[in-house]
């Protein structure tokens, strides 16, 4: 028996879903910042309480402060 193929935008970025762990140091900007934590807020929560915070810290000072409060997390 085969599987049906169903292709859709929304399919193809699922199928094209990865996890990333390494990120470049170039910065981004702040209206491409504001639109990705504006899509992160849309996305369903664990019984739709929608409970997120985004702190944006942008000080390299104090993101490496922060790190190593966090386990020294990179």
């Amino acid at each position: 028996m085969s599987t049906p193929t169903l292709t859709t935008p929304t399919i193809e970025v699922i199928h094209k879903h990865r996890s990333i762990r390494a990120y470049k140091p170039d910065p981004i900007p702040r209206e491409m910042v504001e639109a990705i934590v504006a899509a992160g807020q849309r996305a369903s929560t664990s019984s739709n309480l929608q409970l997120t915070s985004v702190i944006a810290v942008t000080d390299p000072a104090k993101r490496e402060r922060l790190a190593e409060l966090c386990g020294n997390q990179d």
